[in-house]
């Protein structure tokens, strides 16, 4: 009981709390009220943005080639009415084990996709340690100083 007491306290509990959930949004509301809240207006153009021109966002061809010691992942995407700008295209793989972190790596968008609106070629490289059908496209909400997917929830994975 004494060696596990310390672990499971409420004083520890409200501590973690504090340094991990309450400290860092106390400081993040701060932030976003400086300047007469001028990031506060912009964040909530953002969602607007964002909310709005979703469901127009679409993936279209990905192509994966094996370029040792690496799998590079080809993706077209369509955004429609959304702004570019406003998300990540992402390559996203679930851990090996509890102890690991998913795999996020965000794909470099390049050329425009000719004759298309909105059309872009997504770029990635990820090791090629592990089987390219643990990795997929998708798509999420991005703003520096957004906390996604707390804040934004939307996800478009590639089916």
């Amino acid at each position: 009981m004494s060696r596990l007491t310390p672990q499971f306290s409420g004083n520890r509990m409200v501590r973690e709390y504090v340094d991990t959930i309450y400290a860092p949004a106390s400081a993040s509301l701060k932030h976003r009220l400086e300047n007469g809240g001028k990031l506060a207006a912009e964040l909530e153009e953002w969602h607007a943005q964002v909310r709005q021109g979703w469901k127009g966002i679409r993936f279209g061809d990905v192509q994966v080639t094996r370029l040792d010691p690496h799998w590079h992942f080809e993706a077209q995407v369509y955004f429609g009415e959304c702004d570019p700008d406003h998300v990540h295209v992402e390559l996203y793989a679930d851990p090996l084990n509890e102890h690991e972190r998913p795999v996020r790596i965000v794909m470099r968008r390049q050329k425009t996709i000719p004759g298309a609106v909105k059309g872009y070629l997504f770029l990635a490289d990820c090791p090629s340690t592990r089987p390219a059908n643990h990795f997929t496209p998708r798509i999420v909400p991005f703003h520096p100083e957004a906390s996604v997917p707390l804040e934004e929830p939307l996800i478009l994975w590639k089916q």
